[in-house]
């Protein structure tokens, strides 16, 4: 979790974990009024988080960003898709920005197989699943501050995860590396696959960089 910087700044982006955030971390150098802030995975850690960050910089607009789970089988493996929570206004000014609109469901834990996000699908009917933005959407609607979620669709609604990550997370949702450690010993046959999804997310977490940068461009041009 990074520490919350003191100077107050116009817009914070919010993001679950430092490989999501790092791509963009490059390219908010050139923006003094952006902020940056890893919360951790899941809704306790990303509420924590944003409490903390607001009682010493309080933005005018907060982003959420990061890798969703895709439910509507409608949405491709690379789509970026946004949910607003508040102020219309805001997202008006994105017109004919590369997103689609859409209603994202907030979890506690991973989607790993197809049949666990076509359940969820035929339940929710939303189109895209996250494990934050309910908690930062909570947050910022006690402290009056419009906010978004931008997503890319890291594995599609056909798509099964190469692992069920939520044998690896602990208590405080942070992946156990001696669980996973152990499970690559029983099984070397997934180290292959394990290498590419992060190479996945690499590539995932640099398109939504350039999604994210476009967004906070017009954002910066709103005036107040």
């Amino acid at each position: 979790m990074t520490t919350p910087t003191q100077k107050p700044r116009q817009i914070l982006l919010c993001f679950a974990i430092a490989q999501e955030a790092r791509p963009f971390r490059r390219l908010a150098k050139q923006y003094e009024d952006v902020a940056i802030l890893v919360t951790g995975m899941g809704r306790r850690n990303a509420d924590r988080a944003l409490r903390a960050f607001v009682t010493h910089a309080r933005p005018a607009f907060v982003l959420n960003g990061g890798f969703a789970g895709g439910l509507n089988p409608a949405l491709a493996t690379g789509d970026i898709v946004i949910a607003e929570a508040a102020n219309s206004a805001y997202l008006r000014l994105l017109d004919g920005a590369t997103f689609r609109p859409a209603r994202i469901v907030c979890l506690d834990r991973f989607l790993s197989t197809v049949d666990e996000k076509r359940a969820v699908f035929e339940r929710t009917q939303a189109d895209a699943v996250d494990m934050e933005f309910e908690a930062i959407r909570q947050v910022c609607a006690e402290e009056g501050i419009p906010c978004a979620n931008v997503r890319i669709v890291f594995d599609a609604a056909h798509e099964d995860l190469p692992w069920d990550f939520n044998s690896l997370m602990t208590s405080r949702m942070t992946v156990s590396y001696w669980r996973l450690a152990w499970a690559l010993l029983k099984s070397p046959r997934r180290i292959r696959p394990l290498m590419r999804f992060v190479c996945r997310c690499s590539l995932a977490a640099q398109d939504l960089a350039a999604a994210l940068a476009e967004i906070v461009g017009h954002l910066r041009r709103e005036p107040g």
